[in-house]
């Protein structure tokens, strides 16, 4: 049986935007909660692109087709449903 690991919230490390690097060899500028200090991210996205708005999603209207015969009365060849 596998065992399984405490939950341990871990912080969210986000990279800054930036093209000047002041910090040490292998690390880069993170922001933690608000403060800028040099570390390793811990998440993809830069804190500014976390905080925008999701994009909206255009919902698309779906057309369904009628249940009911598109034969005329009296035409040959047509199956009553």
């Amino acid at each position: 049986m596998k065992e399984t690991k405490p939950y341990v919230p871990e912080t969210k490390v986000y990279r800054v935007p930036t093209t000047a690097n002041y910090c040490t060899q292998g690390l880069q500028p993170v922001t933690i909660s608000g403060s800028i200090s040099c570390g390793r991210p811990t998440e993809r996205v830069t804190y500014q692109q976390m905080l925008q708005t999701p994009k909206r999603v255009v919902k698309r209207k779906t057309y369904r087709r009628s249940a009911r015969p598109t034969c005329r009365p009296g035409v040959k060849g047509c199956a009553e449903y």
